[in-house]
């Protein structure tokens, strides 16, 4: 695995790569820059090495931030140094910066996450990479496991990245088709989505977390006082998976929910993200 270092370098050094397609472009985000105005760079770039000129570096990914501190005339920047980062490695990371503008393959996060795990980078070493949080380099791992008309249909816009990460996890591609046909067909949401392949039982691991029907029958035997009894089984049905609440002081407590896989999770979170508490 590359070591990576911190430095600091003049911006005079450093180039964009030869393995970055041609005509391709990172247009600059104005907030971005009015950020940077203010603040300064607020990200290092991720840079290798030049074969072709010793003293210079090669840029892999930050090129919105690269051409800000063009324009403002900086004169040195913060990068991360990759060591003996090769040619793969480096055009998957660029065309990972370039799918964020919408310009390749919606796949491309997944193919660089597989390519760069199986070079034994760690989680946080492509998130540091490829400039993404962890949960998102974990959501692009599952793409990989995508039948070909399931990918061809979301490069084409016929699906959205919700319903390929749910389809992914149908191990089947024989019975994955057949859910993308529902899909289409029907013109399901991901919620729908989700929904369809619970009801298909092989898709479900086989230990599982209790349901929320188990859970709500074991609310309302245990020992706990029947206002919390009735707050766990509301807070279950509201939020689709199972609640449970522990009074860990007078005035205190904690509240559990759990979950029964990712797609689950990646539901949960989208919920109580995009919906007001």
């Amino acid at each position: 695995m590359p070591i990576e270092r911190l430095l600091t370098v003049g911006l005079e050094q450093i180039h964009l790569s030869p393995l970055r397609p041609e005509g391709a472009s990172v247009t600059i985000d104005p907030n971005l820059y009015q950020l940077v105005s203010e603040a300064g760079m607020i990200s290092p770039l991720v840079v290798r090495r030049s074969a072709a000129q010793p003293r210079c570096y090669e840029l892999v990914t930050g090129e919105g931030l690269w051409r800000i501190a063009r324009e403002l005339g900086l004169l040195d920047v913060p990068v991360y140094m990759l060591n003996d980062l090769d040619d793969t490695a480096t055009a998957l990371a660029i065309q990972v910066e370039l799918n964020r503008a919408g310009q390749v393959d919606p796949l491309a996060d997944s193919v660089a996450v597989q390519t760069f795990k199986s070079k034994g980078y760690t989680d946080k070493a492509i998130g540091s990479l490829l400039q993404r949080p962890r949960h998102q380099i974990a959501q692009a791992r599952r793409l990989i496991d995508l039948g070909e008309p399931a990918r061809q249909a979301l490069r084409q816009g016929d699906i959205t990245v919700g319903h390929a990460r749910v389809l992914a996890s149908v191990k089947s591609k024989d019975r994955q088709q057949v859910f993308l046909n529902q899909v289409l067909s029907e013109n399901l949401s991901v919620r729908q989505t989700e929904t369809r392949l619970a009801q298909y039982k092989p898709y479900k691991p086989k230990r599982r977390p209790p349901s929320v029907a188990t859970h709500r029958a074991a609310a309302k035997t245990n020992s706990k006082s029947p206002d919390v009894r009735r707050l766990e089984m509301d807070l279950t049905d509201a939020v689709g998976c199972p609640v449970s609440l522990e009074e860990t002081s007078d005035r205190g407590g904690r509240l559990c929910i759990t979950y029964s896989d990712y797609e689950v999770l990646d539901g949960l979170i989208e919920r109580m993200t995009k919906a007001p508490l």
